[in-house]
């Protein structure tokens, strides 16, 4: 009797024999449904591929790893993209993004090319610019200037406390890290009132 239900079973397990490896249980998915790729391979990927020479990408509407393509663009400097345009909403020129900490005059001119602003890449002339008071600037307004990190911002707020308030613009060289070279990419920038 118990070789018949061993022969029973070998017949049994041939005729519904489910290819793959011995006892492995098969799986099937539901037909026509389709989950999206979300791991990180394939966000690294997508991260990865350079973009077209024409291509373009919003930076008011482009996720983390989207603005990771445009070029000189890591993961952190998309990170700060992404917080700076939360906080502030969103950009309207080249020279918003370039308040963003961490984006200089050459990540300027390297994604030019590849942004989408709703006047691409146009600047505003000096003119049209309203200068920031140094005497009533927040921390978080002089950040946004060329140049100025949060501790060259404090700084310029540390002096002031000290010295009571700003006379000329020449005074922000006593701030360590100022030197001519800044106070000149500033001085259209900044006023005293």
């Amino acid at each position: 009797m118990l070789v018949t239900l061993a022969a029973l079973g070998v017949v049994v397990r041939w005729v519904v024999a489910v290819p793959g490896a011995p006892g492995a249980v098969g799986y099937r998915s539901d037909v026509g449904v389709r989950t999206p790729l979300d791991s990180v391979a394939a966000r690294a990927e997508a991260a990865s591929r350079p973009l077209g020479p024409a291509e373009v990408i919003d930076p008011n509407t482009a996720s983390a790893s989207e603005l990771m393509r445009l070029p000189r663009v890591g993961a952190g400097l998309a990170a700060r993209i992404v917080t700076h345009r939360e906080a502030r909403g969103p950009f309207r020129t080249l020279d918003e993004i370039g308040a963003v900490p961490g984006i200089g005059q050459a990540v300027l001119d390297a994604i030019q090319p590849h942004v989408r602003l709703p006047v691409a890449g146009a600047r505003p002339r000096k003119a049209e610019r309203r200068p920031l008071n140094l005497n009533a600037a927040s921390e978080e307004q002089l950040q946004a200037l060329p140049g100025i990190g949060p501790a060259k911002a404090a700084a310029i707020l540390e002096l002031r406390a000290r010295i009571g308030r700003f006379r000329t613009i020449e005074e922000l060289l006593e701030v360590p890290g100022i030197g001519p070279a800044t106070l000149e990419k500033l001085r259209a920038l900044v006023g005293i009132s």
